[in-house]
C-alpha cells in the first residue's frame, strides 16, 4: 500500500475514540495475498476485467446518491461502532486512509481532500444558497468539525425524495505514511 496522504476529518473521528491514526491503521484487514498481489479500492480491475468493476461500483455509487464508488470492499480496511454512536469505515483508497461515517440521520464521506456529508433531508433552496461560504461546523453539529475552519463551497440538491441534500467541503489531505513503510 503506497499511502500518501490521510483524512483529517478522519484524524477527528478517531480522536474521539481516543485513537490516533498510527493505533488506527494497525486494525486495517489487508488482502489476501498482499503485499504479492496488491488490489486497493481504486485499481479498478477485478476478474471480469476493469470496465466492469468500474460500473458497477460507478452505479452503485449513483444509487447511494454520492456520485462515485462507495467503501464497500472488505480489504485495506475496518470498520468501527462509534462511541457517540453509529459507525465508521476507513480505507485505503488509492494513496489516501478515506473515512466513510453514518452517525445519526447524517452521513460523512471523504475522498482525496473533499468530505461530503449528505443531510437527513433536503434543504430548501434559501437555506442551501444561506449555506454557501459558511464554516460546516455552523451547520452540522460534530466534535470531528469544531475549529477547522472548513467552509461549505456547494450544496448539492437531494437526487430522489428519500436522500438529503449533500454539503460539499474542501478539507484538504493531510501527509501520512504507514508506520510499517518508513
Amino acid at each position: 500500500m503506497n499511502v500518501r496522504s490521510a483524512s483529517p476529518f478522519l484524524v477527528g473521528l478517531l480522536r474521539g475514540e481516543h485513537l490516533t491514526l498510527d493505533e488506527a491503521v494497525h486494525l486495517i484487514n489487508p488482502l489476501p495475498g498482499w503485499p504479492r498481489r496488491p488490489r486497493l479500492s481504486s485499481a479498478g480491475s477485478g476478474a471480469l476485467g476493469p470496465n466492469l468493476h468500474m460500473f458497477r461500483h460507478y452505479f452503485a455509487g449513483l444509487a447511494a446518491g454520492v456520485g462515485h464508488p462507495p467503501l464497500r470492499d472488505e480489504f485495506h480496511g475496518h470498520t468501527f461502532i462509534l462511541a457517540e454512536g453509529g459507525h465508521a469505515r476507513m480505507q485505503v483508497v488509492g494513496h489516501s486512509i478515506e473515512v466513510e461515517a453514518k452517525i445519526g440521520s447524517v452521513r460523512f464521506e471523504t475522498r482525496f481532500g473533499v468530505l461530503r456529508i449528505e443531510l437527513d433531508r433536503s434543504l430548501p433552496e434559501t437555506l442551501a444558497l444561506a449555506s454557501l461560504g459558511r464554516d460546516v461546523e455552523q451547520i452540522v453539529d460534530h466534535p470531528a468539525l469544531l475549529g477547522r475552519g472548513w467552509r461549505i463551497v456547494e450544496v448539492v440538491a437531494a437526487r430522489s425524495p428519500f436522500l438529503g441534500s449533500v454539503l460539499v467541503v474542501p478539507t484538504g489531505a493531510i501527509p501520512y505514511s504507514l508506520p510499517w513503510a518508513a
